[in-house]
């Protein structure tokens, strides 16, 4: 694992729903959504994941880490995401589903 800032591979922002939750003393309001801005909030050290490692490594990783999500970065250079619906679709194709 591969901590890197986000301005290295031009990403500005790696939010998900359980970031959400770090955040439980907030009220929930129209007005407040409209007032907090994605800089006050957004993850500055990601974690990224390289396109040479195998999928385990990537359910690892984000499960160890609880995000949903994983840059994929080659030589510092955002090449994809990784999402846990990425790994879900996967996993169905595998078991034979649609």
């Amino acid at each position: 694992m591969k901590r890197i800032p986000p301005s290295a591979i031009g990403l500005d922002l790696n939010y998900s729903r359980r970031d959400a939750l770090r955040f439980p003393a907030l009220p929930c309001s129209r007005e407040l959504m409209k007032t907090v801005r994605i800089k006050d909030i957004m993850v500055r050290e990601l974690v990224t994941i390289s396109p040479e490692l195998d999928l385990w490594q990537a359910v690892k990783m984000m499960v160890d880490k609880k995000i949903g999500c994983l840059p994929v970065v080659d030589h510092d250079r955002l090449v994809g995401l990784i999402t846990e619906t990425d790994i879900m679709l996967q996993y169905l194709k595998n078991c034979g589903g649609e």
